[in-house]
Order: C-alpha cells, then structure tokens, then sequence
C-alpha cells in the first residue's frame, strides 16, 4: 500500500512537472552576470538573451551582479529558485578556476548547478608590444630568459594571469608578474609599458588588426579565420597548451529537467545564429551551442586541466 502511494505520488509529482515545463516561461528570464556591465561577458550574454527573448516568447534580461571575482553573482545564482526563471553566465573563472583557488566558496561549483548549454570560446593569446625584437613563440622565451619580461594581467585569479603562469610552467619562461585591477594593461602593452600579456583577441582586435599589437601565437585546433596570418601554439610546437576562456549557461540544481531541455535547445539555437556566429568570429571567438551532456564533459576536462595548473604554479587566494 505504501509502495502504491509513493508511486501515485511520483505520477503525480511529474505530471506536475511536465505541466509547468509545458507554460514556461510564463514571464521574464534573468540571467545573471557575475561581471560588471560592459565586459565581455556581459555583451556576449546580452546577445544571447535578446536571441532567447525572441525564441521563448518572454523578455530575457541581464542582471549584472560583480564583485569578488565573480563570487557574489555566482552564489546568488546558486541560491535562486531552481524554477527556471533565475540563470547563471558562467565563465571559466567562476567554474574551472575558483574551486582551486579557494579552499573555501559559499557555492559548489559541481554540485549547486545543472549545465544548460557551453555558449562561446575565446581562445588565449600570447600578444606582445610591436617594437618588442621576437618574430616567434620561441624567440620570446629566449629573450625572457637572458632578461625576463614584463607581462600584464588583471588580476591573480583571473585568465590573464593564470594563462601566463600556465605558459611559464610550461615553457621556463621568465616573467615578471605586473597585476592591474582595471584593463589598464592592454593600455600599457600597446604603450610599451609591458613587453606582453596573455588573454583572448577580443579585447585587442583593433591594436591587432592595426599591427600595434603582435600576436605570436593563440590557442585553438585551428586557425582563426579571421587571424589566419596567427599560427596556434600546436603550430609554435606547444600541442599542450591550451588557455581558453568561456561561457556558458547554467541553472540552479534542481530545475525540472523538462525545463532544462527547453533552456537547452533554445540557448543552444542562439548561441548558432548566424549573426552571432559571425560577429564573435570576427574577434577570434568561437560559438559553440552546445548539449547539457556535452557541456557537463567539457567543464569536467575543465576542472581537470586547471586543477593540475593551480596546484602546480602554487597559487592561492586565502
């Protein structure tokens, strides 16, 4: 009897499901953003969401929520109803580097999230000053070796500085850390205050488009159509190097699943159209669309890969 009980329950438990994920969204979806209004992050996520706006039938809005690199809005997003109406913009920081930078978060990044869809890849690049005497990867590590070299970053928890101590382990590399709080080295590297700094071609494409900035290589399988002349670092002889930077969409745990797979599908047919395809390819990034499946491996290999940096390049934020 009891049995009978729990399984009528269960009936109707999915019924009930299946019911709500068949009227949603019934009104706004918000995305939160863990980074300030302005960043990459937050225009990726704007164009996304106006595509979702059109293709759910309701309004998609952004809702920026920085600080703490990225914890507060990342912890928000954890705490929401897991109804479908709040969502998270992840990036590699906030899921792949944070865990191991930390002993300690209010959100766990595995267990406090379902995948929704792996939205774009920016890939890393090595980018140099213009008048810095190297026409190649290798050069570049031949020089910081007789001299050390100054790179630029935003920050220690940040892709910029963890690219970079990456490529130093990688290589024996000799560089002298230089951190910014803004995205004043970009500023500085095109200055020749800084000899180099490791980040995505988006942030930089016009200086690299203007040959003020070098790029000696980027990551990537294959070159960026639109930075053909750029070898990838496979190319530069370092197959195992591999900086990317992303984002991608995630919900509360819990989310019914049916709601998941709407978010899903829909997430996964903007992120393809064909605008934002060929706008992001423009500035070297990738759009991808992925599955909840294929997003749940790639963050797996993720997690995986900066973990074994992070511990190797000892470095800690608490």
């Amino acid at each position: 009897m009891k049995l009978a009980v729990r399984l009528c329950l269960a009936l109707a438990l999915g019924c009930a499901s299946a019911a709500h994920a068949q009227n949603y969204p019934a009104k706004p979806v918000h995305i939160i953003v863990p980074f300030p209004a302005g960043s990459g992050a937050d225009a990726s996520a704007r164009q996304v969401g106006q595509k979702l706006t059109e293709l759910l039938g309701q309004s998609v809005m952004v809702d920026n929520r920085p600080g703490a690199s990225g914890i507060i809005g990342t912890d928000a997003a954890a705490k929401a109803a897991p109804d479908g109406y709040t969502t998270l913009w992840a990036a590699s920081t906030t899921m792949a580097m944070l865990p191991y930078l930390y002993s300690k978060l209010p959100f766990n990044a595995e267990r406090d999230f379902a995948p929704i869809s792996l939205i774009n890849i920016a890939y890393g690049a090595l980018q140099v000053n213009a008048d810095l005497p190297v026409k190649d990867v290798k050069d570049l590590i031949a020089i910081s070796k007789k001299r050390g070299l100054n790179a630029g970053t935003i920050g220690i928890g940040t892709n910029t500085y963890l690219f970079g101590a990456w490529f130093a382990l990688t290589t024996g590399a000799d560089f002298h850390f230089i951190h910014y709080s803004t995205t004043q080295p970009a500023v500085d590297l095109l200055a020749g205050r800084l000899d180099l700094m490791f980040d995505g071609l988006a942030g930089n494409a016009g200086a690299i488009g203007a040959g003020k900035v070098k790029v000696l290589a980027v990551a990537g399988k294959a070159r960026q159509p639109a930075f053909s002349n750029i070898p990838t670092f496979t190319e530069a002889g370092f197959p195992e190097y591999e900086p990317l930077a992303w984002g991608g969409l995630f919900a509360p745990a819990s989310t019914p699943h049916a709601i998941l797979e709407r978010l899903g599908s829909a997430t996964a047919k903007a992120a393809r159209s064909p605008d934002i395809v060929e706008a992001w390819q423009k500035v070297g990034t990738d759009a991808i669309g992925s599955s909840p499946e294929e997003f749940v491996a790639f963050v797996k290999s993720e997690q995986a890969k900066w973990s074994r940096v992070i511990k190797a390049a000892g470095v800690r934020l608490d």
